[in-house]
């Protein structure tokens, strides 16, 4: 149990981390740039996919066993956590479009930690 909740909390890290990491290489570009925010769309969402999956990757290395509980459950609660903020913070639910994106973060932290689980390691002897 502790194992599992030490696990979920390295994925989210990991998961804040990269959006941060993201969010501040994107700012850099829109400043120094002649880069339009609407040019950068599918910036913002591969980054996302990225920042999840490898949090789900994190989480299931970490865990080392039920990697497809381990990666929903960090997936879940970076959602929860972005919509709670969006919520408290903006006053604004999430809409449908950010719903299904946030259904594709979700997958992907779940194949993350399914394949973190069962990634294949090298032992020396």
């Amino acid at each position: 149990m502790i194992t599992s909740l030490k696990s979920i909390g390295r994925g989210s890290l990991i998961i804040i981390l990269w959006i941060i990491g993201a969010s501040l290489f994107i700012a850099t570009l829109l400043r120094f740039t002649s880069v339009t925010e609407q040019s950068l769309d599918w910036l913002y969402v591969t980054a996302g996919c990225l920042a999840f999956f490898f949090g789900g990757w994190s989480a299931g290395t970490a865990n080392k066993e039920k990697g497809l509980m381990i990666g929903l459950t960090t997936g879940v609660a970076v959602s929860m956590i972005i919509a709670i903020i969006q919520w408290t913070g903006y006053n604004t639910g999430l809409s449908l479009h950010q719903g299904l994106y946030h259904l594709l973060y979700i997958a992907l932290a779940l194949i993350g930690g399914i394949l973190g689980v069962n990634r294949v390691t090298v032992n020396k002897r």
